[in-house]
């Protein structure tokens, strides 16, 4: 068996523990505070689209690592503006289930949408990562869309830059979207 490191990160406590010993590969867990979350233009619409019965009855959001401060994304961009997406064979974008896959809290005065955990396989990526990304399909009026296609809804930047060759995966924890 080889060696594994398993670092967790919890922002919203404070908390940091390292742990090591045997397994199949090292992890690396994450959680971010809910505050660093952008929501992008197309987000805005969809959201709009779907609270108010005109929207595509989405099923589910897709959830992926990037460069936050490489791409350096504003509201207008898109998913097309992500340029630092992991590229090892094993990463792709997660699937995450709109209903099972959120818990809601209203926080401080505001609701809250929060992902369950998402792991990617990072085993063969050697990039650098400081944000994650989640993204939905459906007709864009504002992307000039004649069809559904895949859209930026929002986008949050985590606390430190993390080098995926360094671990062979990454679970993503506490991440959503606060609306205050």
């Amino acid at each position: 068996m080889a060696a594994f490191r398993e670092l967790i990160v919890n922002q919203l406590s404070g908390s940091y523990s390292l742990r090591s010993g045997s397994a199949r590969s090292p992890h690396l867990h994450i959680s971010i505070y809910l505050s660093m979350a952008q929501l992008h233009d197309t987000g805005e619409e969809f959201i709009l689209k779907e609270a108010f019965g005109n929207g595509s009855g989405a099923s589910s959001v897709s959830v992926g690592l990037f460069n936050y401060s490489a791409d350096n994304l504003s509201d207008p961009d898109d998913v097309g503006d992500i340029t630092t997406e992991p590229s090892g064979s094993g990463y792709e974008r997660q699937d995450v289930s709109i209903g099972s896959g959120f818990s809601f809290a209203r926080v401080g005065g505001d609701w809250q949408a929060l992902l369950s955990d998402v792991v990617f396989d990072t085993d063969d990526s050697s990039e650098m990562i400081d944000g994650y990304f989640v993204t939905a399909t459906f007709e864009s009026e504002e992307a000039g869309d004649s069809s559904p296609q895949e859209h930026l809804l929002f986008s949050g930047e985590l606390d430190q830059e993390y080098d995926l060759g360094s671990v062979t995966s990454f679970t993503l924890q506490g991440t959503g979207l606060s609306l205050s």
